[in-house]
């Protein structure tokens, strides 16, 4: 079963964060690997994180069905911490549980621009798909099992990505959705404008970026066009969208 590994980017593009989310949590390693209770307070808290993360995104951090999903989040949280604690046989934290799971989770570097803060994630990176996330925008719950079931379709899928639901810059929801086409996109698409409108958007196979060379570094604007267009004109990967909508971008 594929893993999926993203990049959350900071404005400054100063720092970048590594995430390993498979679609089913295998636990933590050697004698807690297996857990069947530490994967149930695992799916459950990282269930809770994304669902706070939504609400968020369309009320405000007062709103009470965002007061309730905290609690809910901080439940989760206190349930996986007190689990570790028995697996681990000493104190734990999120932190240290990311760490156990994920290896180390930040990475930081001077400010070399975004292509190369990107880059250096897919070099740091051993997953089969890799996927990105912009700090300012916003993965919907289903993103990554949709993306995953998308892969597992299509042996000659390089990259998947899906429709995108416009935000206010404050991260309201506005029920635009993008109207870019899906399927059969051929290289002039990319010449124009970007059917798959964001970074964040992307999962992308690994080998696509073996073959082609990742983002290139003297691009500081349309880098994501760039790469796409690259692609498409090999010949050697479909770039094909999911028709859901699973991420929300801020205009």
């Amino acid at each position: 079963m594929p893993t999926l590994q993203h990049y959350s980017t900071q404005k400054s593009y100063k720092k970048y964060y590594r995430y390993n989310i498979q679609e089913v949590f295998a636990g933590i390693k050697g004698e807690q690997e297996g857990d069947t209770l530490f994967q149930k307070y695992l799916q459950s808290y990282n269930e809770a994180k994304s669902q706070l993360m939504t609400l968020s995104a369309k009320f405000s951090y007062s709103h009470p069905t965002v007061v309730t999903q905290k609690a809910e989040l901080k439940s989760a949280e206190v349930s996986l911490i007190n689990r570790a604690k028995v697996l681990l046989k000493r104190p734990a934290s999120i932190a240290n549980i990311n760490k156990i799971i994920f290896g180390n989770t930040e990475v930081s570097q001077t400010n070399q621009g975004v292509s190369t803060a990107r880059n250096q994630g897919i070099y740091l990176t051993n997953s089969k798909l890799i996927a990105f996330l912009d700090a300012d925008d916003i993965w919907y719950p289903d993103k990554l099992a949709s993306h995953i079931a998308h892969f597992n379709k299509n042996i000659n899928l390089g990259i998947s990505f899906a429709k995108v639901e416009f935000l206010t810059p404050d991260g309201k929801r506005t029920g635009q959705i993008s109207k870019a086409p899906l399927q059969q996109l051929q290289p002039q698409y990319f010449f124009y404008e970007n059917p798959t409108i964001t970074v964040s958007n992307l999962v992308v196979r690994r080998e696509v970026f073996e073959k082609i060379t990742p983002f290139d570094r003297n691009m500081s604007y349309a880098e994501d066009l760039d790469f796409l267009l690259r692609v498409s004109c090999s010949n050697s990967w479909q770039i094909e969208g999911v028709n859901k909508v699973l991420m929300g971008y801020r205009t």
